[in-house]
């Protein structure tokens, strides 16, 4: 895999996640180039708790997670979650000083409202126990419980340019603080 051949050092900023970090071009939308982009299509917790291992060896300075939206067609919140906890505790015992931010899922359609206000609150209150930041991305992209369409990129599951800008907006303070 390409990602493994690249690597990451400690000077990086990894993005991991599924297509809502493939298709945010952090690196362009923060003007550097030590941010790198590890979201892919289609991924899901799984995918991520087999592949983190490639980021945490390089030790990167920041580690914003972004996953669990393809989750919900195949198994439960509580599987999701618990696979969620097993990066966190693979994080702290192989980069235990990479600083991790989780964003909570967005919204989507309104076939996902319940089950994505249902994963953001666990996923809040497992940041809360691990020591781990919370980045509240729904309240600010949501319009009638579903993604607000001015941010909509057409599918009701991704983010427009509009609604990437404003995620780098959000996202912002926690690249600049230590």
């Amino acid at each position: 895999m390409l990602y493994k051949t690249l690597g990451v050092t400690s000077n990086n900023v990894v993005f991991i996640g599924d297509s809502e970090f493939f298709f945010f071009d952090a690196a362009e939308l923060f003007k550097n180039a030590d941010i790198l982009n590890r979201g892919i299509l289609g991924d899901n917790t799984i995918g991520v708790y087999h592949r983190i291992d490639d980021v945490l060896l390089g030790h990167p300075k920041k580690i914003f997670i972004e996953i669990g939206t393809n989750d919900m067609r195949y198994q439960p919140n509580d599987t999701c979650l618990a696979y969620m906890h097993k990066i966190l505790k693979r994080a702290n015992s192989i980069s235990p000083e990479t600083k991790i931010y989780i964003n909570s899922l967005l919204p989507r359609s309104a076939d996902y409202k319940g089950l994505i206000e249902d994963y953001n609150k666990k996923l809040f209150n497992l940041c809360g126990s691990s020591h781990i930041t919370y980045i509240d991305l729904y309240s600010k992209f949501v319009r009638a419980g579903m993604l607000n369409p001015q941010f909509n990129g057409g599918d009701t599951l991704h983010l427009n340019a509009r609604g990437n800008i404003l995620l780098a907006q959000i996202i912002k303070p926690y690249l600049a603080s230590n």
